[in-house]
């Protein structure tokens, strides 16, 4: 059974395999060590997103970010920030584990609305937010693929 570690080193891996196909369509637009050091952490929550309806790292890791995220929006006055982020709460109380999340379409559909909602407020960022969501696709592809690779997929073990 994958752990959070297992699925760190998966997430590693993908963005691993990622990065040069990033860099070949857009080879000079994210190429700073910072922007590549910023993909590896949304490729890592990628790869343990799945398990955000569980006790999971993640979930406990998203218990310290997300009041300090909701200060900054409502600082800041950009209130569109907190449909995303109220939308996976929404989805960790709710549901059980190693169901929707767990699911291909869902992650495709969290990546899509996302790149929608904050896309339609900063057009001028839509390649790095499209990048964003590629490198977070594919970590949390990475997880599928552990979970699946395992026979674990439609199971409900804990990680």
């Amino acid at each position: 059974m994958a752990t959070y570690k297992g699925h760190i080193i998966g997430g590693l891996v993908a963005f691993t395999l990622i990065t040069p196909i990033v860099s070949y369509f857009s080879p000079d637009e994210h190429a700073s060590t910072l922007f590549y050091l910023f993909f590896l952490g949304i490729t890592l929550t990628g790869a343990l997103f799945p398990d955000i309806d569980t006790h999971s790292t993640i979930r406990r890791i998203g218990y310290y970010i997300t009041p300090i995220l909701v200060i900054i929006a409502l600082i800041s006055s950009r209130f569109h920030l907190l449909i995303p982020l109220f939308f996976v709460w929404f989805c960790v109380f709710l549901l059980r584990h190693r169901t929707i999340t767990h699911r291909f379409w869902f992650l495709v559909l969290c990546s899509g609305l996302f790149y929608f909602f904050i896309t339609e407020k900063y057009p001028a960022a839509s390649s790095f937010i499209l990048t964003s969501c590629a490198y977070f696709l594919t970590g949390a592809i990475s997880h599928l693929f552990l979970d699946g690779a395992l026979g674990l997929s439609n199971r409900s073990k804990r990680h």
